[in-house]
């Protein structure tokens, strides 16, 4: 939430300034009283909200049934959003030692599960009862928008970032991931009804313009085949951001289209905030320096990087091998140099 014209505006789902502050807190950021964040994270966790344009805030049917059932507008979005919200308290009661009160936290971490209809493979929304809704027309954006925010269905069928193994699971592994990711970027849909206007920037049925998503092009770093993730990356980079007056694809939304621009051209990306970790992507310049808060600097240098070679061969960390795809905060923190050797073939 933000505020607009003097007032909260509380169209948005969730209770996000919980993952802000938990994020700050995991990756060490001096100045934050972590008992009074507690207090505050754990009083947003229960206070229900409506608002002008998506109605009931969803909250105490989502603690009630441990999901929200689809009486309620987005129900779908809301109970994926909350359990996200859920899991950076959970993170901090671990923290504090608070026992109870992450017990009672990690229970609702997982109600994504509640709504993953396996015969379907996708999340579907439920009544009060656990009776499955009926089946509908996925290209009709009036049919779309009850139950999702914006109508994005595809941007929230890959929204559980804290439980990205799980996910995975659920999924059919690393090759049903994978497959459902290529049906994902290559197939199209033809819409009908009013498009909503938030949604733009198509790759087969995934939407750029609309911020939920923008952690899906990294998620090819959890199947067998992360070359994927980069080639996606760096269409995204060329085709949905230029230096015109229409140089982004949607609107700003407080920055986040900007903020995925600057991460995917460093190479690195917080698939999951709150994770002090960034998924591994593909650098776009040769030479990049992070002047980072505590003195420290962090050079990124990308060797052979061109408009053709944009795989990542090999990594080095401090002239180390970086193994896995993965970059800690606190190696970044520390200062030091990544290179990256890159390639034109996968």
């Amino acid at each position: 939430m933000w505020e607009l014209c003097g007032f909260d505006n509380q169209c948005m789902i969730g209770y996000h300034s919980s993952s802000m502050i938990w994020d700050a807190i995991a990756k060490n950021i001096t100045g934050i009283s972590e008992e009074e964040a507690f207090k505050a994270m754990y009083d947003a966790a229960f206070v229900d909200k409506k608002s002008s344009s998506d109605g009931e805030g969803g909250l105490s049917s989502y603690i009630k049934y441990n999901y929200i059932p689809y009486q309620v507008d987005k129900s779908v979005a809301k109970t994926l959003e909350f359990a996200y919200c859920d899991w950076t308290v959970a993170q901090l009661a671990k923290r504090l030692g608070k026992t109870k009160e992450a017990q009672e936290f990690n229970k609702r971490v997982n109600s994504f599960e509640n709504l993953w209809d396996a015969d379907k493979n996708r999340f579907w929304m439920k009544d009060e009862k656990g009776n499955w809704h009926k089946d509908f027309p996925l290209n009709d954006w009036k049919t779309l928008q009850p139950h999702y925010v914006s109508g994005n269905f595809w941007a929230y069928e890959y929204f559980v970032p804290h439980n990205m193994e799980r996910f995975v699971e659920l999924r059919g592994g690393k090759d049903g991931l994978e497959k459902s990711l290529d049906g994902l970027f290559s197939e199209s849909i033809e819409m009908v009804g009013d498009q909503h206007v938030d949604i733009s920037g198509f790759i087969g049925m995934y939407g750029h313009g609309d911020e939920p998503g923008h952690h899906i092009p990294y998620l090819y770093n959890y199947t067998n085949s992360p070359w994927k993730s980069q080639e996606i990356i760096n269409t995204i980079r060329n085709t949905m951001y230029s230096d015109k007056p229409d140089g982004m694809i949607n609107n700003e939304d407080c920055g986040q289209m900007s903020a995925w621009y600057i991460f995917s051209s460093l190479g690195f990306y917080p698939v999951c905030p709150g994770k002090p970790i960034y998924d591994i992507g593909t650098p776009m310049w040769e030479k990049a320096e992070i002047r980072l808060e505590n003195g420290n600097t962090f050079t990124i240098t990308a060797n052979n990087v061109s408009k053709e070679n944009i795989y990542v061969k090999s990594i080095k960390l401090n002239g180390k091998k970086l193994d896995g795809l993965f970059l800690k905060h606190e190696e970044i923190m520390k200062g030091g140099e990544i290179v990256f050797k890159m390639s034109s073939k996968p």
